[in-house]
């Protein structure tokens, strides 16, 4: 595969999760990709994963991929409010009205969502950098025409994960070879030009607030060990793995802990999920009664 050099790429955040439910920490993780490091943003569905499988209870894909539609909304709108992009003159005018009017298109962040087989984060990569330029010619730049015909642009893709996952990034159980691993890492850093974007995040997403400071001493030094190992420090040191945080209160949210909410009941009904999810995406669970919780209460409160 051959990546083009000749005009500079389209930089892309791609947030690859199982999404069961979106989450307010994959958007505070999508919002990490700031405007001097992705031009637009692309929210990936796993249906293969190499190391999670389909368990009773997970909502179905065609399911997830309308909640990614709504979250895609919800994180435009979030990057609009953080003035990522030029706010229009309505907007200043009566600030109110800012979360409840469509943008035009050209004003609107680019947020899309789409659907992969392929398992491992550097075969996403090689994916993506044959399928996405001939399948999002509509980010094409006037530039990106010679002698009348359309020339498919180059993307240069910021891979956003949370802790565990870059650790199994680099775990040598999910390639076939030392050798095949450290081949696979050079193309995907070096030919393709990808890089990764971790957050600092606690591995059990139960923790109390008052229980974070504590993960410093031991969790911090396992990281520091991690960043510092011999296959992992040198992408560290080149600047194509940077390790951020992405704060105490959203490092305890997960998925999990959303789908376990949906199944307590406090006084009839517990509604802690919905400030662990976005607007948009809760407003869907409830509307659609997903994840088989026979809702008869609207968010609202109207029938």
């Amino acid at each position: 595969m051959h990546i083009g050099t000749e005009a500079q790429p389209i930089r892309a955040t791609v947030l690859d999760s199982s999404f069961n439910p979106p989450t307010r920490a994959h958007l505070s993780l999508a919002l990490l990709a700031t405007p001097d490091i992705s031009e637009s943003t692309l929210l990936l569905l796993s249906v293969r994963n190499a190391d999670k499988q389909l368990k009773p209870g997970d909502a179905p894909y065609l399911e997830r991929l309308e909640m990614m539609s709504h979250f895609a909304d919800d994180l435009a709108r979030a990057q609009m409010e953080a003035n990522w992009y030029p706010t229009p003159k309505w907007a200043l005018v009566d600030p109110s009205s800012f979360k409840h009017q469509p943008l035009s298109r050209n004003l609107w962040p680019v947020v899309l969502t789409a659907a992969i087989s392929e398992p491992t984060f550097v075969g996403k990569s090689t994916v993506l950098h044959e399928i996405l330029p001939r399948s999002w010619p509509s980010l094409g730049r006037d530039s990106d025409h010679q002698d009348g015909k359309q020339v498919h642009p180059q993307f240069q893709f910021t891979f956003l994960m949370g802790w565990d996952t870059i650790t199994r990034f680099f775990d040598p159980k999910f390639y076939p070879s030392p050798e095949a691993m450290s081949e696979s890492l050079e193309t995907f850093f070096y030919v393709e030009r990808s890089s990764i974007i971790c957050s600092r995040r606690p591995k059990a997403s139960f923790r109390k607030p008052q229980d974070i400071d504590a993960m410093c001493s031991d969790e911090r030094a396992e990281e520091d060990a991690f960043l510092k190992s011999n296959m992992v420090k040198p992408y560290v040191d080149s600047g194509v793995i940077k390790v951020l945080d992405i704060g105490n209160e959203e490092n305890l949210i997960s998925s999990t802990r959303i789908r376990e909410s949906l199944k307590e009941k406090v006084d009839g009904y517990n509604l802690e999920w919905t400030s662990l999810t976005t607007p948009a995406v809760a407003r869907y669970i409830q509307k659609q009664r997903a994840y088989s919780v026979p809702w008869d209460l609207c968010l609202d409160g109207n029938p």
